[in-house]
């Protein structure tokens, strides 16, 4: 969640990818979200790279999940995914979205799921999963485990 980032990473994802608490413990309400990787700003790749370790192909799966993206600049094994979930390339340009985006997790038939991580969804991005809801803000100290300190 946001609570456990440090400040000068919350401070570069404010500035240019222009998160806020609510945007990045929300999943998939982030503007920026809605843009593939070309329609960054050279800054915004630029913090993408070097602070989420995104590049094209990771930005435009996980972070918008080629909605951004005409048909015919989705890799096949995507366009695959999405035929199983109702699309094909006239609807899908058209922006008409099939009704099982509306569905949670649980009333996907097993093929729409096995279908979603092409798609870089799973089940808690798919649901919009509050991150703060799920993670707790106490994070281990990278130092230490439950067995004692890595340098015992």
């Amino acid at each position: 969640p946001w609570s456990a980032l440090d400040a000068d990473f919350k401070r570069s994802m404010s500035e240019s990818l222009l998160y806020t608490e609510d945007t990045w413990n929300n999943l998939g309400t982030a503007e920026v979200e809605g843009y593939s990787w070309r329609q960054l700003t050279a800054r915004q790749r630029y913090d993408a790279m070097h602070s989420l370790g995104m590049h094209e192909r990771t930005w435009d799966c996980f972070q918008n999940h080629y909605r951004a993206l005409s048909w015919d600049e989705i890799e096949l094994d995507a366009q695959m995914a999405l035929e199983k979930l109702g699309y094909n390339s006239l609807n899908y340009d058209a922006g008409v979205v099939p009704s099982v985006f509306r569905n949670s997790w649980d009333r996907l038939s097993s093929s729409e799921r096995d279908a979603l991580p092409d798609l870089c969804y799973f089940e808690d991005n798919w649901d919009k999963i509050n991150l703060q809801d799920v993670y707790s803000d106490d994070v281990p100290d990278i130092g230490s485990t439950d067995y004692g300190s890595i340098t015992d």
